[in-house]
């Protein structure tokens, strides 16, 4: 298991020569020598410990995710099930809609946080922070269109192919 540093991968154009020493060298006369901040801590941490460690630590809540939604479909297909299969049909509907939705918020927050890494592993926090705004901004304008876009097809127009509900 070896770190980011160990394995040659934050040098050259990803990290300039001297410059880690030169951003230690300016937080220690700004701070007086004090403590490293939480944000300090969690930048060597991601810097300095094994790839492998780090990837699992940070897979596992995503996978958790995926894996709780599987099992809500599963156990709404299930309860359903009872009602008859235009309910069960209705279930894999909204479940595909649901991806959907759940697409979108991918898109936005795996675009944002690949930027915001890049940003905050060369230190440059305020562009991390206009990006982390920008994505959740533009995540809930798109939530917000698809919700539109619901409401508006929530019920059949006339003449349309769906049959009135019964």
């Amino acid at each position: 298991m070896t770190s980011l540093y160990e394995t040659g991968k934050l040098t050259g154009s990803s990290r300039r020569e001297g410059e880690g020493e030169r951003i230690e060298n300016q937080r220690t006369a700004v701070t007086g020598g004090a403590a490293a901040s939480s944000a300090d801590a969690k930048y060597r941490l991601m810097t300095t410990s094994p790839v492998e460690k780090l990837v699992i630590k940070q897979a596992v809540p995503s996978s958790i995710s995926m894996m709780v939604s599987a099992m809500y479909n599963m156990a709404d297909t299930y309860f359903v099930s009872s009602l008859g299969t235009s309910a069960i049909a209705g279930v894999g509907v909204s479940f595909s809609m649901m991806a959907v939705i759940q697409a979108a918020g991918f898109f936005f927050g795996h675009g944002s946080g690949n930027f915001i890494a890049r940003a905050r592993g060369a230190r440059n926090t305020a562009d991390a922070e206009k990006m982390a705004a920008t994505g959740f901004f533009s995540a809930f304008a798109v939530g917000l269109g698809i919700a539109v876009f619901g409401a508006v097809f929530l019920s059949p127009s006339p003449g349309s192919l769906v049959p009135p509900p019964c």
